[in-house]
């Protein structure tokens, strides 16, 4: 699956798998490994941005309680040592410290920046709002199309 398939195929995909039907996992497959992979820079910037081995940790021990494992990840971080295993290390991944507004937008459906995660980063932020909307999906189809939640983001 790749991250423009998004959240709306899921339902068939797994609705066929159930049946026995493999044929859109195998598709799905064959499509990734035929795909070019692009510039390696976002790969080396995820592997060098990392995360401690407490993150590390949790990432394994939620995983094993989550229907999809830890699909949201793949290929990282065991593609890393393929990259010769860049790592900014702890001072890069230091909480960050600003008196700068900022808006923190996230959804409920965002795998990639949870509700949780952007409060984390919040801490460190003295003038920060953070603004989540339970219908926020990460093609951005829901929030762009709202007309008022563009005006707010606008008005920021």
């Amino acid at each position: 699956m790749t991250q423009t398939w998004g959240l709306k195929g899921l339902p068939s995909f797994y609705y066929a798998l159930s049946k026995g039907d493999f044929t859109p996992l195998a598709q799905a497959a064959l499509s990734f490994r035929r795909g070019q992979i692009g510039s390696l820079m976002p790969w080396m910037t995820i592997c060098a941005s990392g995360a401690s081995e407490e993150r590390y940790r949790r990432i394994k021990r939620e995983a094993g309680q989550s229907l999809l494992g830890d699909a949201v990840n793949f290929p990282f971080p065991e593609i890393c040592s393929s990259l010769g295993k860049p790592n900014l290390g702890r001072g890069f991944r230091a909480p960050v410290r600003s008196a700068v507004p900022v808006l923190f937008v996230s959804g409920t459906l965002d795998g990639r920046t949870p509700v949780e995660q952007a409060q984390e980063v919040q801490r460190g932020f003295h003038t920060a709002n953070i603004w989540w909307w339970k219908e926020l999906v990460t093609d951005s189809i829901s929030f762009t199309s709202s007309r008022s939640k563009k005006k707010s983001c606008w008005i920021f």
